[in-house]
């Protein structure tokens, strides 16, 4: 989704980690396990480095972790909400939070509107 936005119209990640975050197969095991930390500006940088030339609409993206993961590491998908909220323009404050989504009792939904609030 980072490399190709223009292919997709929304996009989802489960268990994952932001764009860039390795550059091989024991590096990716390494942040998934331990995690990496960086600010929202740079990792949006690392996806908007591969479009310099673009004017890119980056897409919505769902992220879904369970927070008893024993292999990936949790903090991915904070990373993960830093790099496309930021590639969203805008902030990593959660707008909304749905407990109980759905009627379960185990699912929250964190909702970060953009600038034109626009969610979902």
């Amino acid at each position: 989704m980072a490399l190709y936005p223009h292919v997709f119209n929304a996009g989802a990640s489960l268990a994952g980690a932001p764009f860039g975050s390795a550059n091989d197969f024991i590096e990716a095991i390494k942040v998934m396990i331990d995690g990496i930390n960086k600010t929202p500006e740079q990792w949006s940088k690392i996806v908007r480095d591969e479009h310099i030339n673009e004017q890119i609409n980056y897409l919505k993206l769902v992220i879904v972790h369970g927070t008893k993961d024993m292999i990936v590491n949790i903090n991915n998908s904070y990373q993960l909400v830093k790099q496309w909220t930021s590639l969203q323009l805008t902030d990593t404050l959660v707008d909304k939070n749905l407990k109980n989504y759905e009627g379960n009792s185990n699912v929250s939904k964190l909702i970060y509107y953009s600038q034109n609030n626009e969610n979902e």
